[in-house]
């Protein structure tokens, strides 16, 4: 059964729909793009910093066989495919971290439309309602008088006025 973690950005536009369509999805377990694309991956989404460290990773451990004259060529971007394949998805989720994005759920079921479907129901039960408008609760602009019954033109009145 699969289960992913849901994704907010930090800023929202304060539109239900078009903040849902910006949530990211993120699975648990293993990342077969991250395991196949070891260098690609990353990159594609975004990720300098992985992508960097998996590089390094790599031209390290191929140094050190190499240093050490093992018959093993290749195996330091084997151990790095594998090691982004079991992380891929940890790591996608401290970058998302890092941007300032923060968890808003867990959520599983049979497939990844299930899971969105389940999600976003819970969503919109939790979600508050807005209050509803109140017109006599509104000032007009031109309105509003300080405590001496002068009028005030903008945000600020006058000093001494």
């Amino acid at each position: 059964m699969p289960i992913y973690t849901v994704h907010q950005p930090r800023i929202l536009s304060g539109d239900a729909e078009e903040d849902a369509e910006r949530l990211v999805f993120v699975s648990e377990g293993l990342c077969w793009p991250a395991l196949y694309l070891n260098f690609v991956w990353p990159l594609v989404k975004g990720q300098w910093l992985v992508a960097l460290g998996a590089l390094s990773a790599t031209l390290a451990v191929e140094a050190l066989i190499k240093a050490l004259g093992l018959p093993l060529s290749g195996f330091g971007t084997m151990l790095v495919s594998f090691y982004l394949g079991i992380e891929g998805n940890n790591l996608w989720r401290w970058t998302l971290g890092r941007r300032g994005w923060r968890t808003v759920g867990i959520t599983a079921g049979a497939s990844r439309d299930d899971c969105e479907t389940r999600f976003f129901d819970a969503w919109q039960k939790n979600r508050p309602v807005a209050p509803p408008d109140r017109p006599h609760a509104r000032v007009a602009a031109g309105q509003a008088s300080t405590a001496t019954g002068n009028p005030v033109l903008g945000l600020f009145p006058e000093r001494g006025t």
